[in-house]
């Protein structure tokens, strides 16, 4: 490789580099000048405390005219007042001069820190949504063409397991006792809850559970597309710009104690009103999932997996 390409080629590494770097190079530039700023004030302050008094003196003075003099104008008194008030104005601008310019260098660099963050995220969540999407259109595709159950165990790791224990008749014979458990091993939680037993909102009786998931889907569907009758007539109207996303389902269900259904992604993927579905659906599966404080044991869960969209936060993507 001869001089002049190793010179393109690492002005090329460079320059990738302080771009992808630019936010956090803006943000401590941003920093420096404020520091700058407040020195320079702070030197300039005794010179401008000294002129701002010399023009004290100065209005005293015109004052005193006024009072004093007998053919002092009114005209007279109020062009020296003027010229006074404005070179206290200009007395300042000259003294704090530097220190404006360098608050002023400051704010911008922190502006395009903040600016050059807003694009990338704005860009990272688009990205994010459409990824989103396809996936979830694929899945959809699996589901449709393997059907539930067999779609269940590529996505979500379900399988079936048989479990042997020892037990003691009434006759005290050992004998082995073998049970078939329904396990979900490795769950995609992106569109997914996994509702268990140790959750609050938990309920032991079946059809409890099952009557939860289906107000939940019902509240929010009138909630963002509204309440019609039985003749598709708008009785309550949407709010405009309404959007729930998963967070917002998962409260739910989930404590709050448990970070892993509070994510940013979960804040993205969600429904408006643009949703195909115009509703919000869920499916579900009990299954036995590992406890997580003992492994070799199963709790009591169930998977509930709803038909979330495109839909974004507008804070995230305008």
């Amino acid at each position: 490789m001869n001089l002049p390409i190793k010179l393109v080629s690492v002005a090329t590494t460079i320059g990738r580099a302080a771009c992808k770097a630019a936010p956090k190079i803006m943000a401590v530039g941003g920093a420096i000048a404020s520091v700058v700023a407040i020195v320079e004030a702070v030197n300039a302050t005794p010179e401008a405390v000294k002129k701002l008094e010399e023009r004290k003196e100065n209005i005293e003075k015109i004052k005193e005219a006024r009072e004093t003099l007998p053919d002092y104008t009114e005209k007279q008194y109020k062009k020296e007042m003027t010229t006074q008030y404005v070179g206290i104005a200009s007395d300042i601008f000259t003294s704090y001069g530097k220190a404006m310019a360098w608050w002023g260098i400051s704010m911008g660099l922190f502006y395009g820190s903040i600016h050059i963050y807003d694009k990338r995220n704005k860009a990272l969540a688009s990205t994010l949504i459409a990824a989103v999407d396809a996936a979830n259109a694929d899945k959809k595709k699996v589901y449709d063409a393997l059907g539930e159950e067999e779609a269940d165990k590529i996505f979500n790791g379900i399988h079936e397991v048989v479990e042997e224990k020892e037990v003691t008749d009434e006759k005290g014979k050992a004998k082995t006792v073998k049970t078939k458990k329904t396990v979900a091993s490795d769950i995609d939680k992106f569109c997914t809850i996994v509702w268990t037993e140790r959750d609050s909102t938990w309920d032991h009786i079946p059809e409890f559970r099952d009557n939860h998931i289906i107000d939940v889907c019902n509240a929010y569907t009138r909630k963002i597309f509204g309440q019609k009758n039985e003749d598709g007539e708008y009785l309550r109207y949407p709010q405009p710009n309404m959007h729930v996303d998963m967070n917002d389902i998962s409260r739910e269900f989930k404590d709050p104690s448990d970070p892993a259904y509070w994510t940013q992604a979960h804040q993205l993927g969600g429904w408006d009103i643009n949703h195909p579905d115009q509703e919000v659906r869920a499916r579900w599966r009990d299954v036995e999932i590992p406890d997580p404080d003992n492994p070799k044991f199963f709790i009591d869960a169930r998977i509930i997996t709803f038909n979330i969209g495109g839909a974004l936060c507008p804070d995230f993507v305008k």
